[in-house]
């Protein structure tokens, strides 16, 4: 198995970013079809993490205190009509959930 963190956020960079990240993965992932194991090296690469500079560590800051982090997300709960139920949790023992959630479950 295989998780590469920070790929929810392909949407939102520019295409050649995009390939960047895109093309490392399916490389890593035709090695491991023609090879049966994963590519040591191809691992590394995708392991190293993504690191921002003083400007974008700032603007984050920012953005957090305008209150703005979330708008990606709040987005695409909203076109999928699921932006009132952003904070239920209908799988967590004990608790409650609303006619929503029993809805969904039963789906």
């Amino acid at each position: 198995t295989a998780i590469k963190g920070g790929v929810e956020s392909l949407q939102g960079r520019p295409a050649k970013a995009q390939e960047q990240m895109i093309q490392a993965m399916v490389g890593a992932i035709a090695h491991l079809v023609q090879q049966g194991r994963f590519n040591p090296g191809d691992v590394k690469k995708l392991a190293v993490p993504v690191r921002f500079g003083p400007a974008v560590a700032l603007l984050v800051k920012l953005f957090v205190l305008l209150g703005v982090t979330n708008s990606f997300w709040d987005q695409r709960l909203k076109a999928n009509q699921a932006f009132e139920q952003r904070f239920e949790r209908p799988f967590e023992q004990g608790k409650p959930a609303s006619e929503t959630s029993k809805n969904l479950r039963s789906a």
